[in-house]
């Protein structure tokens, strides 16, 4: 088992596999290394018959206020928000094998841990690749919600018909009252400005976890350093009603973070982000995009999840692993931080503590 943490590593190795997805690039990761005081990692082992490249965010458990007198330095992983966890390329056809190195990854992997102080890990697994699937047997892994996404494969009228009358309607009176539209691939300080000034007050109107605050240059990197882009659209005033922003490489792109002028919307009777998301299925084709991920709702079939679901019938399910490599300290945490054992939050310990997104 080898241990990559430099950039060179890491982006040859997922050319190796040909993984071209944002979400497990050395640059994305990157992004949270700067930003929230946390280190980043991946694991490379292979063997005859499996390749796994395992990136995941390295945080000191020290840091929490409760656990900064420990006498020992402990960590926990976890992926990044988005999607990500364990990448598995398959050498052979045989089932079997696949699952016999599989178990034998689970074991090197656990000493791995237990060796550099490693109390747990959460994973977010990537609904597009599925790689849950070689993992449901060795780790926790769990069921969350589906996710929607648009099949970029497809004409624009085979979209346009796919999608509920409810978001057709919606775009058409949008585009009434809001004619100006923005694609901006190079934002300056004024976007930036604009977009924080609609996130923060999306975020206030839904009660958001302080966690989901995102600070400007969080934002900025993801533009700068992802090749980011905003997609917005302005009233007849030229005021911006909703404004998001995209990420993506090659087959995929992602819908972000979005943010809407209630007071426009309000106005006008409109929802101006479907119109935005119209904007970027017509982009995404433009750019020969495979798919366009709009995410799934903050539970289970919410009204998030039903806003997307407008766009496209098409899913996927989003699953989430838990791994505890020494239960003995992951249970020491967890009663000094008084958690019921019986709590749902993963890691336990970090639940009133949950003020950041990693």
């Amino acid at each position: 088992m080898i241990t990559v943490k430099d950039k060179e590593t890491w982006n040859r190795i997922l050319n190796k596999l040909n993984i071209n997805d944002i979400f497990f690039s050395y640059e994305y990761f990157e992004i949270y290394k700067t930003n929230y005081n946390v280190d980043l990692e991946a694991v490379y082992w292979e063997d005859e018959n499996v390749i796994i490249f395992f990136p995941h965010l390295v945080r000191n458990i020290k840091n929490i206020p409760l656990f900064k007198e420990l006498k020992e330095d402990y960590y926990d992983l976890t992926t990044p928000y988005g999607y990500g966890g364990p990448v598995v390329k398959i050498k052979i056809d045989k089932e079997n094998k696949i699952k016999e190195s599989i178990r034998k990854f689970k074991l090197e992997y656990y000493k791995y841990a237990l060796i550099r102080n490693y109390v747990c890990e959460f994973i977010r697994f990537h609904p597009i690749l599925e790689n849950h699937k070689y993992f449901c047997e060795i780790f926790n892994v769990e069921y969350i919600n589906d996710i929607v996404y648009i099949d970029l494969t497809q004409s624009l009228d085979e979209i346009w018909k796919n999608m509920n009358n409810l978001t057709k309607r919606s775009i058409k009176k949008s585009q009434k009252f809001c004619p100006i539209v923005q694609i901006v691939t190079s934002p300056e300080d004024i976007h930036i400005k604009d977009f924080l000034n609609l996130y923060y007050k999306t975020m206030d109107r839904h009660g958001a976890e302080k966690k989901y605050y995102f600070g400007k240059q969080f934002i900025l990197d993801h533009l700068r350093k992802l090749g980011g882009i905003f997609i917005l659209v302005k009233d007849i005033k030229n005021i911006t009603a909703s404004i998001a922003l995209f990420v993506g490489s090659k087959e995929n792109l992602y819908y972000h973070l979005g943010a809407t002028n209630y007071e426009i919307a309000k106005k006008y009777k409109i929802s101006p982000l479907r119109l935005v998301l119209w904007v970027a299925i017509k982009y995404a084709k433009e750019k020969n995009f495979r798919h366009l991920i709009l995410g799934g709702g903050r539970i289970s079939n919410d009204s998030l999840f039903k806003f997307k679901l407008g766009f496209s019938k098409k899913t996927k399910p989003f699953y989430i692993g838990e791994i505890v490599f020494n239960k003995k300290v992951y249970e020491t945490l967890s009663n000094l931080a008084k958690i019921n054992k019986e709590e749902k939050f993963f890691p336990a310990y970090r639940k009133n503590f949950d003020e950041t997104i990693v």
